[in-house]
């Protein structure tokens, strides 16, 4: 280990970090004003670059669009997609981390870090891939007509153990756009970071993640509904909240970092 990183240690010992759950959701909350355009221009790129990339995947690997793809295409959709917008998703948390900070940002804030393209690219795909283990192992027992096990259970416990192992490689990204940390280095010190304070992070995760599924609620209860009037007020009701939502989730992410990394000076 570097001496940095046992100064660091040191650092820790005496002055331990104190990542409270109620005062990351206050801070991140009182974030959002002037943080959510910033956040979302990135994020709509990524969510457009996602939809042709799905779109093209498709009609290549599975014309019949009636089907699911298999677990491989699965798989190797994912480090696709992961390839492709890791820059992005990047820029949005820093942008998130930039304003926990008190920096001034705008909307061309989350696209400055396209010069750490590759490692970014290798850093998400293998962080991605390691916390999809759980669903991708879900997926394969489901689709055995030998099995009778409730899979909706199973489903929500891939979920969580998911989340579990996300929780520890949060930093990863932002450790190489912010600190130039090769890929490696990030995630290694990412769980290094996170390990005194994994469970507070995997229950801020966890908020983060069920905050996102109450935002889809309104459109899907809708869509349940069948009535074209319920699903176009349900829409709207839903895109609403995600124009909060989505960026106070990822300033809670700023915030973790900001109190993880930048107090350790």
């Amino acid at each position: 280990m570097s001496n940095d990183t046992n100064q660091q240690t040191l650092q820790r010992k005496t002055n331990p970090v104190n990542l409270s759950i109620q005062k990351v959701l206050h801070e991140a909350w009182g974030l959002v004003n002037n943080s959510k355009w910033p956040i979302w221009i990135v994020l709509l790129a990524a969510g457009l670059i996602t939809v042709i990339v799905v779109q093209v995947f498709h009609v290549i690997a599975k014309p019949d669009l009636t089907q699911p793809l298999s677990i491989g295409h699965q798989l190797i959709a994912t480090i696709v997609l992961n390839a492709i917008t890791a820059p992005f998703y990047a820029g949005a948390i820093m942008t998130a981390i930039k304003r926990t900070r008190g920096e001034t940002v705008s909307i061309k804030t989350g696209y400055q870090y396209f010069h750490s393209a590759l490692p970014l690219a290798i850093t998400f795909i293998i962080v991605s891939l390691i916390a999809q283990i759980p669903n991708f192992i879900i997926s394969s027992f489901a689709s055995d007509p030998l099995s009778s096990a409730p899979s909706n259970w199973l489903a929500i416990m891939a979920e969580v153990v998911s989340l579990l192992i996300a929780s520890l490689f949060i930093l990863s990204l932002p450790l190489i756009a912010d600190k130039h940390k090769s890929p490696t280095q990030a995630i290694v010190h990412s769980v290094y970071y996170v390990k005194h304070q994994w469970f507070k992070v995997f229950l801020l995760l966890c908020i983060a993640y069920i905050l996102g599924i109450a935002c889809l609620i309104p459109i899907t209860l809708g869509r349940v509904l069948a009535n074209p009037a319920l699903i176009l007020f349900g829409a709207m009701v839903s895109v609403v909240l995600l124009i909060w939502v989505v960026p106070f989730i990822f300033l809670i992410f700023g915030v973790i970092y900001h109190r993880l990394i930048d107090t350790i000076k």
